[in-house]
């Protein structure tokens, strides 16, 4: 355990504050706890984005290997050169399905620098489409290897789409997780490190958790002396019913407080403390 010096404040007297060791699954367990336990949820959340975003990415990017799909459309129209090409074959894409209509795969080949050079395009104009025949001859543009037809749309699946879920997802669990971050990293850091006073409960009420949860949870409410001899109370929530029959009303209990500001402190968890070996 690492020691801490603390001078506290009004008074001249030097305390010892030992840096407890936590494990981390203190931590899931304070973020599960909390009521609603949000930031747990976020936490399922944000480990299910990473399981779901590798085979969507992996989807993603082998369905988008066509070169045809990832010419520079806006260039080819603006510095292209106009040739004709020929109709070498027309092929229904029969595994993308858009409003009922499937795209129109187009092969052709066209002369450039003295070579015959093949290249596709897919377009869902199937309107402007139903007189081509195999062997036509057809206007289009070429720019550095790349080419289109002129007067169609270029049609590419937009396989990117299948990447909103898992961001969207996962941006949702980080909000949730956010949420219930910061309330159990105040509990979890003193645990580390919170100052070990003397307490009195009040109350302790049972209540069930929100919507159709049927988890209960046990509201630990107790009074100590601050600085001055000024009185404060805290709350204390666990899903540890148990307790209810540990303690009762008026009965002096260790909590923790923090060092920066007295207001802020929770309930020693005994069963922890024992289990961790803390001197308290």
């Amino acid at each position: 355990m690492q020691s801490l010096y603390l001078m506290l404040p009004n008074t001249n007297i030097m305390t010892i504050i030992e840096k407890r060791h936590v494990p981390i699954v203190t931590y899931l367990k304070l973020l599960r706890h909390r009521r609603p336990p949000l930031g747990m949820i976020g936490f399922i959340f944000l480990s299910m984005t990473l399981f779901v975003l590798l085979p969507v990415s992996v989807v993603v990017n082998f369905n988008s290997t066509a070169p045809y799909e990832n010419y520079n459309a806006e260039a080819i129209a603006t510095n292209g050169v106009i040739k004709n090409a020929v109709i070498i074959a027309l092929e229904n894409v029969t595994n993308v399905n858009v409003n009922g209509n499937n795209p129109l795969l187009i092969t052709y080949g066209y002369e450039d620098g003295g070579k015959t050079v093949t290249d596709k395009f897919q377009t869902m104009d199937r309107e402007k489409t139903l007189t081509y025949r195999v062997g036509d001859t057809i206007i289009i543009k070429a720019y550095k290897g790349q080419s289109q037809i002129v007067g169609l749309a270029s049609f590419s699946f937009p396989f990117e789409i299948f990447l909103l879920f898992p961001v969207l997802f996962g941006s949702l669990g980080l909000i949730f997780f956010l949420i219930g971050f910061f309330p159990a990293q105040r509990i979890f850091k003193l645990y580390e490190s919170g100052l070990v006073k003397n307490a009195s409960i009040y109350s302790m009420v049972i209540q069930r958790g929100h919507g159709r949860s049927i988890e209960k949870y046990l509201f630990i409410n107790y009074r100590y002396a601050g600085a001055g001899g000024k009185q404060l109370s805290g709350t204390t929530i666990t899903t540890d019913l148990s307790l209810m029959q540990e303690m009762r009303q008026n009965e002096q209990i260790k909590i923790f407080v923090s060092e920066t500001d007295e207001s802020i402190s929770t309930i020693v968890p005994r069963k922890l403390a024992i289990k961790q070996g803390w001197r308290i």
